[in-house]
Parts: structure tokens; C-alpha cells; sequence
């Protein structure tokens, strides 16, 4: 009887010893997996001012195109609910520019970032998108909306649409100060270019600083984009190089409506 109890004494005390050694075995685990988490973010922290590694650029390519198009779709729904261009609205709460639009109706119908309205969500770009030496500049780290530039062969405008004036100027989101991997894994995405620099185009990044958000009107003499090579004519979506952006730094911009 004895030797029966401590057999079943040590075995009980066997069992909680494993049950120890589980415990510890699945803290170790979760303090591996924190600190591979911390890790991952410290990097992606610092990625700013760093390249952007070719299956990261793809990756971000991807997700900027998908973004820009379903912003696109909302600005169509809300057109074909009645919304004029002048009513649209980007007012949101993320971006540190306005775009309050006294044109929007008060029940919010026509904001894009609104539950009445698009019902989309504003998602800034990502820091390793970006060129973070030039962090201080205008923009920078936003999605820029603007009714102040016009393209060759899209909507109305023709071969020098900013003489053509009002009528010819698109709705546009950009983001700028992009880096180069990206940009070139853009154009290759949409089909505009093999894998290289990007285009450069004449209109003066000084040109695009002040007072080109969209607030619901659109200048009588809009900024032409276009570059020597006519790559950019026609296009609904591209990146680039503006001329005068300081060295290193690329704008995407996708028409969410021409005209």
C-alpha cells in the first residue's frame, strides 16, 4: 500500500513539474515574439530616411494604387447620387490641410471621408514611402487633393490644356515625395514605363505649394503636367519627377475626375 501511494504521489508531482515546464516554455515563446514585434517596428520606424527593398516597393505599390482607385469609385458614387465636383469635400480629421468646402451639403452627402457620404477612411502614406530628409516640406506625409492641375488628352483639355481654363482642370489626389523604387514600381505596375527613372515633367514644384488643396473651385488658369516625352499625356495615373522638387523625390497622382 505504501509503495502504491508514493507511486501516485510522484506521479502527481511529475505532473506539476511538466505543467512548470510548459508554462515557462510558452513565456519563453512570448517574450521571443515581443521582442521580434519591437524589432519590427523600431525597423519600419527608421525605414523613412532608408531605401525600400523591391518586394516592399511592389507590396506598396499595390496598396497606393488600390487606395487612390477606391477613392476614385467614391468620388463616381457620389456624382451619380447627384453631388456636383464643387460640392465634393475631403474634409477629414487626420490631414493638417483643409479642405472644408462651404459648397458640401450639412448632412454630409458629399464628404468622401464620411459615413453619409463615400464612407471612405483617410489612410496617410506609410513613413518607408517616403524621403523623411525633406519631412518638413509642404504635404509632405499626406494625401494631397487638388483641382488645380490639368493633363493633356484627359477630360476636355487638349495638347496645352491651361489655356483651355477652367473646364480642362482635373480633380486629383497625389501623394508626394515618394522614393524613386517606388515611383518607377508604379509606372511598371500601370503599364506606363519598364522599371527606371521616372518621368520629370515641367511644372514647377514651387508652382504646387500654396493654395492648391480642393475646397470646391478650380483656378481659371490651371497647372499643366506634362514632360518632353508626352509619357504623361493621356495618363489617369502616373509618377513622376517635378521639375524643381528637390533631388530625389516623386509625386504619384491619380484623376479621381476629369474634365
Amino acid at each position: 500500500m505504501f509503495s502504491h501511494r508514493y507511486r501516485a504521489r510522484h506521479r502527481v508531482v511529475c505532473s506539476r513539474r511538466g505543467e512548470s515546464g510548459n508554462v515557462l516554455f510558452y513565456i519563453l515563446i512570448a517574450i521571443v515574439l515581443l521582442a521580434a514585434l519591437s524589432y519590427a517596428v523600431s525597423s519600419s520606424s527608421r525605414s523613412g530616411s532608408g531605401d525600400i527593398s523591391n518586394e516592399r516597393a511592389k507590396l506598396a505599390a499595390s496598396e497606393l494604387l488600390e487606395y487612390a482607385s477606391s477613392i476614385s469609385t467614391a468620388v463616381k458614387q457620389l456624382k451619380l447620387r447627384g453631388c456636383t465636383d464643387t460640392e465634393i469635400s475631403f474634409a477629414n480629421t487626420i490631414s493638417a490641410t483643409s479642405y472644408a468646402n462651404t459648397n458640401a451639403p450639412d448632412d454630409g452627402s458629399c464628404n468622401i471621408f464620411g459615413i453619409a457620404g463615400g464612407g471612405m477612411q483617410y489612410k496617410p502614406p506609410q513613413a518607408e514611402w517616403l524621403n523623411s530628409a525633406v519631412s518638413t516640406l509642404p504635404y509632405y506625409g499626406q494625401n494631397l487633393f487638388t483641382g488645380a492641375t490639368c493633363i493633356n488628352r484627359v477630360g476636355t483639355g487638349y495638347t496645352d490644356c491651361e489655356d483651355e481654363g477652367e473646364t480642362a482642370t482635373e480633380l486629383m489626389m497625389a501623394v508626394m515625395f515618394l522614393k524613386e523604387k517606388l515611383c518607377s514600381e508604379i509606372n511598371y505596375q500601370l503599364g506606363i514605363a519598364a522599371k527606371g527613372a521616372p518621368p520629370l515633367v515641367n511644372t514647377s514644384f514651387d508652382a504646387i505649394l500654396a493654395g492648391v488643396e480642393f475646397q470646391g473651385a478650380y483656378p481659371a488658369t490651371p497647372f499643366r503636367i506634362a514632360n518632353a516625352g508626352n509619357t504623361i499625356d493621356g495618363q489617369y495615373s502616373a509618377c513622376m519627377e517635378l521639375n524643381g522638387l528637390p533631388a530625389g523625390d516623386y509625386v504619384f497622382f491619380k484623376v479621381l475626375l476629369a474634365r
